[in-house]
């Protein structure tokens, strides 16, 4: 047997993970079953599978044919305080032959026991949503009357002075508050939107501006509206609660860079993807509905399956077979997108776009040259000054800003002389060499090699599955090492099944 463990976090918890464990392995103990592994999500709630990150791995374990006889659970409220989720996870263990045990949950077998695993599941989710409005409600109230926040500001912000709103029962005053900018950080804030909206890396945007300590604190700080002064708690939005950092226009560019990125990074090398056996992974939508489409295993049987119907069942659309996806996406490159009058196209187009674009890349490179050089100017008086003047505050703070912008005009001139290089021009004979060379490892019996290429060349495949037919679009890119070519361009595919 397996076991799962969960709880919500907190001192005061009734069934802690360690009062959980202890139970649960007196109980095989009792009972002479092997324990084999334990999944524990601890700190986490069950009104969501969000980052429970044990449930996920306790499903994928069984759903890659995991041989234990089941799971054993606390009970129907640790496992979910959500219906919906709960009888999806319950139902697909048992589909699979697994048993679902819980400990202090009676409930009897028989025909009779889907209804009262529903009814858990159902009480489960009511107390948890009781105890959430009384909670949230009041805190809703707070924010919304007096704009006070229970929580720490993100980076950037800062607490505002008290805010007394009332007493408490025992007369002591009752006080909250705002969050407002941190006159110290403002800037900083601006100058890492602005060099984000421009594509800079999180790396040299945390070199420049110190804002945090470490790069992966950087998560959710160009998500946050606060920073032009709009407040999002729950679902309350508060239009205007603080004075704006951030122009609304930059930061809704960022967001558009954001949304690039993480389209990029659904498709990079997730440890996860690399390792699978399924080539496309991470690569193939939903054309239904537009969601990833992740590896199902039924028995004997691969397929790619609609993230949204698996877990919302949100989506009608279909599994599609692995294998036929995979050949049929493999044999679309071999025989019409590697063809040498293809690529032959694809070379003059790429030239010709390069010709169009050369006239403004230039313009850009002496306009920030010109900058740069107006730049390292007043770094030279700069430094004068403080030769013979000293080193004051304000002249320690100007030759920082100009010395942050002087490297950021560096980094950005860099990228226009790397932009503005040539493409490459091969002959015939060398792209007819080269593509062949792409068909060997396209057709290879090495996995990490097939893989290798086709992420190479795919960036999405949208797909979707009748009785007769895969149907969708495949968006690729030519190989760099052919044609340097980075824009995406899409092709219809029907492959039969």
């Amino acid at each position: 047997m397996t076991g799962y463990l969960r709880d919500s976090g907190g001192t005061k918890q009734e069934a802690s993970v360690e009062r959980q464990e202890k139970e649960l392995r007196s109980y095989c103990e009792e009972r002479n079953l092997i324990l084999t592994k334990l999944y524990v999500d601890e700190a986490r709630t069950g009104r969501t599978d969000r980052r429970r990150d044990a449930l996920a791995e306790l499903m994928s374990h069984f759903r890659d044919g995991g041989e234990e006889a089941g799971v054993v659970i606390w009970n129907y409220e640790r496992f979910a305080r959500n219906t919906k989720h709960g009888r999806y996870y319950i139902a697909e263990l048992e589909y699979l032959g697994k048993v679902v045990h819980s400990l202090t949950d009676d409930i009897p077998e028989g025909p009779e026991r889907i209804i009262f695993q529903a009814f858990k599941l159902y009480s489960a989710e009511q107390t948890s949503n009781k105890i959430s409005i009384d909670v949230t409600s009041g805190l809703r109230r707070m924010v919304e009357e007096h704009g006070g926040m229970p929580a720490l500001p993100p980076r950037g912000m800062m607490r505002s002075d008290p805010i007394q709103i009332g007493t408490h029962r025992d007369k002591s005053p009752r006080i909250v508050h705002k969050w407002i900018p941190d006159p110290s950080l403002k800037d900083a804030v601006l100058k890492a939107f602005e060099m984000r909206a421009r594509g800079a890396t999180l790396r040299t945007i945390q070199d420049t501006t110190g804002i945090y300590h470490a790069v992966n604190s950087w998560v959710t700080f160009f998500k946050n509206p606060i920073y032009k002064g709009v407040l999002h708690f729950g679902d309350l939005v508060i239009e205007e609660y603080c004075e704006p950092i951030v122009p609304p226009e930059l930061w809704d560019k960022v967001q558009q860079v954001a949304k690039r990125r993480s389209t990029i990074a659904a498709n990079a090398d997730n440890p996860r993807r690399l390792a699978s056996p399924f080539v496309l992974s991470g690569l193939v939508y939903c054309a239904a509905c537009g969601a990833l489409m992740s590896k199902h295993r039924i028995k004997n049987w691969n397929y790619y399956a609609c993230s949204n119907r698996r877990t919302l069942k949100e989506c009608k659309a279909r599994h599609v077979p692995q294998r036929d996806l995979e050949n049929g996406v493999t044999e679309l490159l071999l025989d019409q997108l590697l063809s040498l009058d293809v690529m032959l196209a694809l070379q003059h187009r790429l030239q010709v776009e390069h010709q169009h674009s050369a006239a403004d890349t230039r313009d850009e490179q002496i306009t920030l040259t010109r900058k740069l050089t107006a730049l390292s100017k007043r770094i030279h008086n700069l430094t004068e000054a403080i030769a013979e003047l000293g080193l004051s505050d304000n002249l320690k703070r100007s030759l920082t800003q100009s010395e942050r912008e002087a490297a950021e005009l560096k980094i950005a001139l860099k990228a226009l002389d790397e932009a503005s290089a040539p493409p490459p021009e091969y002959p015939a004979p060398t792209l007819a060499q080269l593509a062949e060379q792409i068909r060997e490892a396209l057709t290879s019996d090495d996995l990490e090699t097939r893989r290798l290429y086709l992420r190479g060349m795919v960036t999405r495949i949208e797909a979707r599955r009748d009785d007769t037919h895969i149907h969708g679009a495949l968006y690729y890119v030519p190989p760099q090492t052919i044609l340097g070519y980075e824009s995406s361009a899409p092709t219809g595919i029907r492959i039969p099944v």
